[in-house]
């Protein structure tokens, strides 16, 4: 996260007591007119916190983004789904070579329908990785492991345990009959398992691999879908434009940029949505700005009596326009030009 700019600071604190000259009362200042100041800075730091937090979104975005796109990533995965496609060739020329040779030997076809039956559960088995149906599972030990190996799980599949100085290990086969395999229970991986020795639990057949994973760097469903809840929550940014010309007609959820302007008219939509929201901005030169806006826009705050909004000179203006209980009221918000210079 990037560190709040002095700039950022100097909006926080012209929006503050700050800009108060010493004497407010004896400077002609009302209470109505000194009071948003010991409040209304709170909403511009709000507002900046947002700006950073916005721009952490966006960069943590923009490198997962880089990342899916790397060539270079994953680089062991892609090498082994290049290995698998070559071999599921290889087994696929086997298949057929073997019925060529024994497609006439009646006497051969029953040892001839096992060898087929197993070479393609392993064809299958391998494009099913290579097609991207088999999938990696980051744990956390071997207990969360063996209790993931159900229905859902499919050869191919391989668990990544973050233990330190354990393998990997992969689904080879389901239904495994075998006695002859080791049993893989919890001692077995703690003492260290063998990488590729065949290990079997509750019909599960798993091979270990050497363990080179950082786990660390593995996001759990949970925790994204932690990620989706808060950013469905957050508000809808402001889109921010900057207008020339001297009317400018309101938008939903939009704030206006006006800069210096001698003269300004604001103009409502023809049809202005319930929860209707727009902001503007612009400064009065020497010259008061010459303003106006419709009667349905009530006016509150700086340099606004009886709903109705009149600039003074060289002052900056924040205007946020809102449907409140049924009404469009109008915040103004006012700094003196001349503090900023």
């Amino acid at each position: 996260m990037n560190r709040i700019t002095e700039e950022e600071i100097n909006r926080v604190l012209l929006s503050s007591p700050m800009v108060l000259p010493t004497n407010p009362a004896g400077a002609g200042l009302k209470a109505e007119s000194i009071k948003p100041l010991f409040y209304k800075f709170i909403r511009v730091f709000a507002q900046i916190l947002n700006e950073h937090i916005d721009g952490i979104e966006e960069k943590a975005q923009s490198e997962l983004s880089g990342h899916n796109g790397n060539e270079i990533a994953h680089s062991d995965i892609r090498r082994a789904l290049s290995e698998l496609e070559i071999k599921d060739t290889e087994l696929g020329d086997l298949i057929s070579l073997l019925l060529n040779e024994h497609k006439d030997d009646t006497l051969a076809h029953p040892k001839l329908a096992r060898e087929i039956e197993s070479i393609q559960t392993r064809v299958d088995e391998a494009y099913n990785l290579a097609s991207g149906k088999s999938k990696i599972y980051p744990v956390s030990d071997e207990n969360e492991m063996l209790s993931m190996l159900g229905e859902g799980i499919n050869v191919g599949d391989k668990f990544v345990l973050a233990k330190q100085n354990v393998p990997d290990f992969i689904l080879f086969k389901k239904n495994e009959t075998n006695e002859n395999f080791d049993e893989l229970t919890k001692q077995v991986i703690e003492n260290g398992a063998e990488p590729g020795k065949s290990y079997v639990y509750n019909g599960y057949l798993l091979v270990a691999s050497e363990s080179g994973m950082d786990t660390s760097l593995f996001a759990r469903q949970a925790q994204l879908l932690d990620a989706l809840d808060e950013l469905a929550k957050k508000e809808e940014k402001m889109l921010v434009i900057s207008e020339g010309s001297q009317s400018v007609e309101l938008r939903h959820n939009t704030e206006f940029n006006l800069g210096l302007r001698t003269s300004l008219t604001l103009t409502l939509p023809s049809e202005v949505q319930g929860d209707f929201e727009a902001a503007v901005s612009f400064r009065s030169g020497q010259s008061a700005t010459e303003f106006s806006a419709p009667s349905e826009i009530i006016f509150t705050q700086d340099d606004c009596y009886g709903g109705v909004f009149t600039p003074i000179s060289n002052r900056i203006y924040e205007i946020s326009i809102k449907r409140v209980c049924g009404e469009l009221v109008a915040k103004v918000g006012a700094c003196d030009y001349e503090v900023i210079e």
